[in-house]
């Protein structure tokens, strides 16, 4: 479902992810693949240190990766250009998500997108998971705003995104 989001990734005082997702942002959907991916230790301790060599990438080196692949000036894109760009370049697709995590931890991601300034958008950014890795702490943000703030282990819970949906559902 079109639910966007984003994933944040914060180390060392500093924001060094904010990948904006198009898709399946509430707990269930994108919390669950960061709930999973932090289930391992072992992805911590690799994210950790590759989320080091990680940088933005700058507009306009990523427009020529999309003009490089059959874009135009338009800012739009057909379903041919969008699943070529999705394979060659998944950390820099809107349908990646928090699995971006997944591509950095295994060096796969040297460059991102920053799309920290979406977290603004209180209409359109409807969850936001802002991971701090110091820290060892979740943030759940709703219509952009901070909910509720998780330790690593406590979001990590098999049923922790279930009991989250539920209680912003109210029930």
């Amino acid at each position: 479902m079109g639910t966007r989001n984003l994933t944040i990734v914060k180390s060392k005082g500093k924001v060094k992810v904010a990948q904006y997702c198009q898709w399946d942002g509430y707990p269930t959907g994108q919390g669950e693949t960061i709930s999973n991916f932090l289930r391992d230790k072992k992805n911590i301790e690799k994210l950790n240190t590759e989320i080091q060599t990680v940088e933005f990438i700058s507009h306009e080196e990523e427009n020529k990766l999309w003009h490089g692949l059959g874009a135009d000036d338009s800012g739009l894109v057909n379903m041919e250009v969008s699943d070529k760009f999705k394979e060659k370049y998944p950390e820099l697709h809107r349908d990646t998500g928090a699995k971006v995590l997944s591509l950095i931890a295994t060096g796969k991601a040297k460059k991102v997108a920053n799309e920290i300034d979406f977290l603004k958008d209180k209409l359109f950014c409807e969850y936001a998971y802002e991971i701090e890795l110091d820290k060892k702490t979740v943030a759940v943000y709703v219509g952009g705003k901070k909910y509720k703030t998780y330790k690593f282990s406590d979001f990590a819970k098999k049923t922790a995104m279930k009991k989250l949906e539920k209680e912003l559902k109210g029930e």
